[in-house]
């Protein structure tokens, strides 16, 4: 998908759904291979919230060399509570 044909458009700006103005900061080619990106843009999530209930996006970690992966899974499942039961209380009043 083409917005700007063959000018050049990092630097300019494109609207989404008539409420953000979004800069363009990079331009990819197409990914080679095997891989569960499939897109015509990449857009900042800034605007849609902070919600922990949002499941809506895929969210990545670059880590370390040798990192504990088990541990990082561990401790981000033993804080997903923490974060999640406020915002149901609200929701649902309780």
């Amino acid at each position: 998908m083409s917005f700007f044909g063959t000018e050049n458009p990092v630097g300019k700006y494109i609207n989404y759904d008539n409420r953000w103005d979004y800069k363009i900061v990079g331009v990819m080619d197409e990914l080679p291979g095997r891989s569960h990106f499939e897109y015509d843009v990449y857009l900042s999530s800034n605007q849609w919230g902070n919600s922990w209930l949002n499941n809506n996006f895929y969210t990545y970690f670059k880590l370390h060399p040798g990192s504990n992966t088990q541990k990082l899974h561990d401790e981000i499942n033993a804080e997903i509570p923490n974060l999640v039961e406020p915002e149901l209380r609200e929701i649902f009043k309780l």
